[in-house]
């Protein structure tokens, strides 16, 4: 059965993750340069991009950490 609601309705705030910060953003672009080194590729920016995206979907986050921390 439907439910009638006469208050007024609320919006749900998306939630949003915090944002990296400068720090994390260079210890990740350190860790995909460190990933070229061992496979030998060229540090491109287009090799350095996907190397940090690896790094991203691979890499475990524990349950109440922000994004972006890279464990090591």
């Amino acid at each position: 059965m439907a439910h009638l609601h006469l208050g007024a309705r609320r919006h749900q705030r998306p939630n949003f993750s915090p944002l990296p910060t400068w720090g994390q953003i260079k210890k990740l672009s350190g860790e995909g340069q460190k990933v070229l080194q061992r496979t030998g590729k060229s540090c491109t920016p287009e090799n350095l991009f996907l190397a940090m995206c690896a790094l991203l979907t691979v890499t475990p986050i524990p349950l109440g950490s922000p994004p972006f921390v890279l464990l090591g």
